[in-house]
């Protein structure tokens, strides 16, 4: 009689499997709300508002502060005209903590981010922002500049030509 195995499944093992799968499959018909990033940021900060989220060579930043300073990025955006479903242009140096609150300001005034790093040449950031058709940029400086409606049909049309 040959030995059974410890790790041998039995029938009820199997069964036990397939209630286990098939309960798991019954939960991935539940909806389940949509949740952006900034939805997830903050339940991050109602949870966690005094941990660090941010930290680069300037310092760190609470859950707490980024929210403040993301709040006040979108608030700012919406005040220049930013709204739902804009498209902003973001030239900032990768990895600062003011592009990360940026991004994130962006995404909470309801708009889209367009990046071109800052270390790109001015062309390629002309070509992206024009085929993007950016609301406006904002710099390392932290500042939204508008991109006037003729600037951004001009570069759309030697966009065309180009190609």
């Amino acid at each position: 009689m040959p030995e059974s195995s410890p790790d041998a499944a039995t029938p009820h093992d199997a069964d036990a499997d397939a209630d286990a799968a098939q309960r798991v499959l019954d939960r991935a018909d539940a909806v389940t709300p949509p949740r952006t990033l900034v939805d997830v940021l903050r339940a991050t900060v109602a949870a966690h508002p005094d941990a660090s989220a941010i930290e680069d060579g300037d310092g760190a930043l609470s859950y707490r502060e980024l929210m403040a300073r993301v709040v006040q990025v979108a608030a700012s955006l919406r005040e220049a005209g930013v709204g739902k479903g804009d498209r902003v242009g973001i030239r900032m140096p990768s990895g600062s903590r003011d592009l990360y609150v940026t991004v994130l300001g962006v995404l909470a005034a309801g708009a889209a981010y367009v990046p071109v790093d800052a270390d790109d040449p001015e062309e390629r950031a002309r070509l992206v922002f024009g085929e993007a058709r950016v609301a406006g940029v904002v710099t390392g400086t932290g500042e939204f500049t508008p991109r006037a409606a003729d600037a951004t049909a001009a570069e759309t049309a030697e966009t065309a030509e180009a190609a």
